[in-house]
């Protein structure tokens, strides 16, 4: 029985800007190009599954400001 070598698959760079550009595009609000709500609801899960796992306190502050768009 031969064993063969393993596969790689290489991604053009322009290909992997692309995706750079769109996963950027997933996270960002397009008007102000600040991060939106997706990304906020990940990264504090994470956050949170981390600091009950040592037992670590989290803070948390919002903000909300009124007629922000305008």
């Amino acid at each position: 029985m031969s064993s063969r070598p393993p596969v790689f698959f290489v991604f053009p760079s322009h290909r992997i800007c692309e995706l750079k550009r769109l996963e950027l595009n997933a996270v960002t609000d397009p008007l102000t190009g600040l991060y939106n709500r997706r990304l906020f609801a990940e990264t504090f899960e994470k956050e949170l599954q981390s600091r009950a796992r040592y037992g670590q306190p989290l803070g948390l502050v919002t903000l909300d400001l009124h007629r922000f768009k305008e």
